[in-house]
């Protein structure tokens, strides 16, 4: 049967007035929130630019928003940073009412803050919201990273950077835009797709095990000493430090767990091949921390081979058996203008069957403000072998020099440290949510 022509119109132009509707609905009459920013003249106080910023809460689209949530991210720097009689950031005196949090990060730089505004926010209007008095380190970029959300739909991305000069700001703003969190689905959509098609396709090695071992050393008829070596390949495709996490199963050979072993590397730098073993055995405190077992012979380093201590084993050296596993995480290195080291040495020194390396390290502060971080060294041995990374966090005042020790203790197996790279990172781990846009 024939459908008739002019059915094949009314159903065409049926489904162009539709979907009209529907992008009408759900695209145009939506709400478009977002923290636009601006800024007072700056004022040049001994190499530092003052001023204050101001940002407007700002509804731009054809619909009101109801329970609106903005969290605002200083990745790397503070309000207050340069001035500690700062109060940080106040809220306009407007008719809008708001429930605050804020948050900062242990032993490093950085806040976020959390904010609730209960009023509801017609459509094309704007308010008065935050203002912060800040005193900021000249010729110098800063980003303020924020998400804003509603009822409507859910936070999205925007990205302020607050560019100084001699005597006052530049400011850029990058607003949300809601077609990033549907081409951000979409993506996740195909790689998960993909990935359900072909498990292996998407996955990304940064760290890889190359061999495992365990040496012995005897120390009586029954009882020997067992200490895990593995070597870790680090690849190139990935541009930035790692923290390498080893994860050790220890087993038997009938499949039973006798407890865990765990060893990191800080600051890892891509295409460095680690030789991992335990360090600082030398402290009581420190051999328990890399084992966790409820055998007392495997809750320590180094591990206690003994046939006649539980779990009683007849032969332990070939019973038992470590299984590895490698996770990679990326440290943040944060804003690290103005710290410079000044110098750095290493000085190596047999001890009693172990070998004792330790880095002096001069760093100074050139900044009008303190400033916390991680001091990492990377230790090499003559063939370019990296076998260990001892960090030390560190606080420094406002133009200070300071000069640390960063001492570690290897074993004697492995071969000495010769030369020392030294790192400075905000963390030892990525603990901001990555606000890009």
């Amino acid at each position: 049967m024939q459908v008739p022509a002019w059915l094949s119109i009314v159903a065409g132009a049926a489904t162009i007035l539709g979907t009209v509707i529907a992008v009408h609905k759900f695209v145009i009459r939506r709400p478009r929130l977002q923290l636009a920013p601006e800024s007072n003249d700056g004022v040049r106080i001994k190499e530092q630019v003052a001023g204050n910023l101001s940002f407007n809460l700002a509804n731009n689209g054809y619909s009101h928003a109801e329970d609106v949530y903005i969290e605002i991210s200083l990745p790397s720097w503070n309000f207050t940073e340069g001035d500690p009689n700062n109060s940080g950031i106040s809220f306009s005196d407007s008719m809008i009412d708001v429930d605050h949090e804020k948050d900062g990060y242990l032993g490093a730089t950085g806040e976020r803050h959390r904010i609730w505004v209960t009023n509801m926010l017609h459509s094309k209007s704007s308010f008065d919201f935050i203002t912060a008095s800040v005193r900021l380190e000249e010729f110098r970029e800063y980003t303020v990273s924020y998400r804003i959300g509603c009822r409507s739909y859910s936070p999205r991305k925007g990205k302020i950077t607050i560019q100084s000069k001699y005597d006052g700001f530049e400011i850029k703003h990058y607003p949300p835009r809601f077609y990033r969190s549907w081409i951000s689905q979409f993506r996740t959509t195909i790689r998960e797709g993909v990935s359900w098609i072909l498990p292996d396709a998407l996955s990304i090695v940064y760290a890889q095990i190359e061999e495992s071992d365990v040496i012995t050393v005897r120390k009586s008829f029954f009882e020997s000493q067992a200490f895990p070596i593995v070597i870790v390949d680090t690849l190139y495709r990935n541009r930035k430090p790692l923290s390498v996490n080893l994860k050790g199963t220890i087993s038997t050979d009938s499949g039973d767990v006798l407890g865990t072993l765990e060893l990191t590397a800080n600051s890892v730098n891509p295409g460095d091949r680690w030789v991992a073993t335990p360090t600082d055995l030398h402290s009581y405190a420190l051999r328990s921390l890399p084992a966790t077992s409820d055998y007392p012979a495997f809750s320590k380093m180094p591990l206690r081979l003994d046939p006649t201590v539980p779990p009683y084993l007849h032969n332990p050296k070939h019973q038992i058996s470590i299984s590895w596993e490698a996770e990679i995480d990326h440290p943040e290195k944060g804003d690290m203008r103005g710290i410079e080291i000044n110098q750095s040495s290493l000085s190596v020194q047999e001890f009693r069957g172990s070998t004792h390396a330790k880095l002096s390290v001069e760093i100074q502060n050139e900044n009008h403000s303190s400033k916390s971080f991680f001091v990492v060294g990377r230790l090499y041995t003559s063939t370019d072998l990296l076998i260990a990374t001892p960090s030390k966090h560190i606080a420094m005042d406002a133009q200070e020099s300071k000069e640390l020790h960063i001492s570690t203790r290897l074993p004697g197996f492995i071969q000495p440290p010769e030369d020392v790279e030294v790192v400075l990172q905000r963390t030892q781990s990525s603990s901001v949510e990555d606000f890009d846009v």
